[in-house]
């Protein structure tokens, strides 16, 4: 198996390939965002973003001319 893809060797207990769920990935942000508006989607230098406000944000981003 290592000829071929040689780098898998250095995979260590990562699998050389995974399942990813059907959809985009806006649905899962807006799935989750659903789910639990109210947690932190985003956090950076102490400053954060709740699922909900990154949902809306990239909501008035796709609407942008």
């Amino acid at each position: 198996m290592y000829e071929k893809r040689p780098w898998l060797a250095h995979y260590g207990n990562v699998p050389a390939s995974l399942s990813y769920p059907e959809g985009s990935i806006y649905s899962m942000i807006a799935e989750d965002a659903r789910r639990h508006p109210g947690l932190p989607a985003l956090e950076f230098l102490g400053r954060w973003t709740s699922k909900a406000g990154l949902l809306a944000r990239a909501d008035a981003m796709s609407r942008e001319e």
